[in-house]
């Protein structure tokens, strides 16, 4: 399972907050509340001026919240699920987000695709929360919807080793090659 992971083409970086089995690196962030979202910097004893969700405005900026319940999220993986023809409605804990692809009916290869498009979410939901709470710059989902698009067209092509994938199919929708 952790070669299938390197092989998804995803960021070193990415890769680490996503792996929960039996060689779990020292940063699997995601799984044990290890991501320095507002709730869990508050739970460590630091000081937040304002805990509530920097995307919406909402409740209390978790790792759920901020992957699966925020409004704003919400809009993103609506366009995300349009896209990969993925039903993501019964998603309820970030485990399940990233077994996703592993329980598709599909060939390995599409599951590989879907979860890099998985992993890339992530990364650019997380850069985007960060944007705004670091830098007061807002995007809306779909520029980020977007950006989901391209990064995991770019990771797949080309640490996935799948230099025949084209842009133009895979925009519309990516799985044509297997």
């Amino acid at each position: 399972m952790f070669g299938t992971i390197y092989k998804s083409g995803c960021p070193r970086k990415q890769i680490s907050l996503t792996v929960k089995y039996n060689r779990l690196p020292s940063k699997a962030n995601l799984y044990y509340n290890r991501l320095p979202s507002k709730a869990n910097l508050s739970n460590r004893g630091i000081v937040i001026p304002a805990a509530n969700c920097a995307l919406c405005g909402g409740p209390e900026e978790s790792e759920v919240h901020l992957f699966l319940e925020c409004t704003w999220v919400k809009e993103v993986w609506a366009l995300i699920e349009t896209w990969c023809e993925l039903d993501l409605s019964m998603i309820t804990n970030i485990e399940q987000l990233l077994g996703v692809a592993h329980s598709l009916l599909q060939s390995s290869t599409h599951k590989k695709v879907i979860h890099a498009v998985i992993l890339s979410a992530i990364w650019s939901i997380w850069k985007a929360r960060n944007e705004i709470t670091f830098n007061n710059k807002t995007t809306s989902p779909s520029v980020v919807a977007e950006e989901i698009k391209h990064n995991s067209f770019f990771w797949v092509k080309n640490r996935g080793k799948m230099p025949q994938l084209r842009w133009d199919s895979w925009s519309i929708f990516p799985f044509t090659v297997n």
